[in-house]
């Protein structure tokens, strides 16, 4: 099932207001890149495609942590050129760049990247223990820009799946951005924070994945927590 009621969008702030106090059960701030124990792939014009999968941007990596899309449509600095503003953005994020993947940077250029559109794109954690833990907050930083999901121009193309079996299924699904419009983006600062579905809260083999569904133009992500619910 999909749900987007509990999705939150926060300013820094809010967020530090909000969860101030509570404990972080789990982080991730990208500083060594995508981690071993996560998995990265995807599809492109509905066949799987190693070229479909999140990219790392690093202190060493090409191009590295200033540069956001490198697509046809990325535009001005304004719109997608420039990357994500989260706490630890000069150590690293990662991002999804459905625009370059399609037109290899050239406007026009359509289905002739190196992965034609449209995307379906994983990034999936290494199992989570969440014993003990019942009432808990997946929090992120994000960048994103919307054109069409996967079922056109009337969805995002953002989605966060979860799974209690260490990834053999995934009943659980929010959608996020649904209220950014097409062809317009979140800010660089953007915090989403999503309550971890009551069934997955506890469990000892708990997943989730960052799903890039749909076409156009890219979703960044750094500085992903799980924090426990404020209790007020």
């Amino acid at each position: 099932t999909v749900d987007e009621a509990p999705a939150r969008l926060l300013s820094t702030d809010e967020v530090a207001k909000y969860y101030q106090g509570e404990t972080v059960i789990w982080t991730e701030t990208f500083a060594n890149g995508i981690p071993t124990t996560w998995m990265n792939y995807g599809t492109a014009n509905g066949t799987a495609d190693p070229d479909a999968k999140w990219e790392y941007r690093g202190t060493t990596t090409t191009p590295g942590v200033v540069t956001g899309s490198r697509g046809g449509y990325a535009g001005t600095a304004a719109t997608g050129q420039l990357a994500i503003q989260s706490p630890t953005e000069a150590n690293g994020f990662v991002l999804f760049d459905s625009d370059f993947l399609d037109n290899a940077g050239i406007a026009g250029n359509f289905g002739n990247g190196i992965a034609a559109a449209p995307h379906v794109a994983n990034l999936t954690s290494g199992v989570i223990n969440l014993t003990g833990y019942t009432e808990v907050d997946l929090v992120f930083n994000q960048y994103y820009r919307r054109f069409a999901g996967p079922t056109g121009q009337g969805v995002p193309a953002t989605y966060i799946d979860f799974s209690i079996n260490g990834g053999t299924t995934w009943p659980y699904t929010v959608m996020l951005n649904s209220g950014i419009a097409v062809n317009s983006a979140t800010t660089r600062t953007d915090v989403a924070a999503v309550p971890i579905p009551t069934a997955v809260g506890g469990q000892a083999n708990v997943k989730f994945r960052f799903r890039f569904d749909g076409d156009y133009y890219f979703w960044q992500i750094d500085d992903v927590k799980i924090i426990e619910t404020p209790k007020h």
